[in-house]
């Protein structure tokens, strides 16, 4: 899997294809990279499901919810629900379905 920008414990950047661990010699951790804005209405099913694992680093590293220049509304909250339900992640899920319901 591809972490992206990986950070050492000294505080310099590499780029890295290998998985990073806390046990490697480097002492590297991935560092959860700014995906930014959510794009909506969100793609088809077959579109996520076709690059499920990108996808879904995606949805765990967004850094805002709603749309840019749009407030938190039902249907974006729909939207990110339908989002988490096609890849799968329950705790997404449930954690969207709170929000929501506060």
């Amino acid at each position: 899997m591809h972490y992206g920008l990986l950070v050492n414990i000294k505080g310099n950047e590499s780029e890295s294809n290998a998985k990073a661990s806390p046990n490697n010699e480097d002492n590297v951790w991935p560092v959860a990279q700014p995906h930014g804005y959510p794009k909506n209405p969100p793609p088809p099913p077959q579109e996520i499901l076709a690059n499920r694992a990108e996808y879904d680093e995606n949805l765990r590293y967004r850094k805002y919810w709603p749309p840019e220049g749009c407030s938190d509304t039902p249907l974006v909250c729909l939207y990110r629900l339908y989002e988490f339900l096609v890849v799968d992640d329950v705790t997404g899920y449930r954690n969207t379905i709170e929000y929501f319901c506060k």
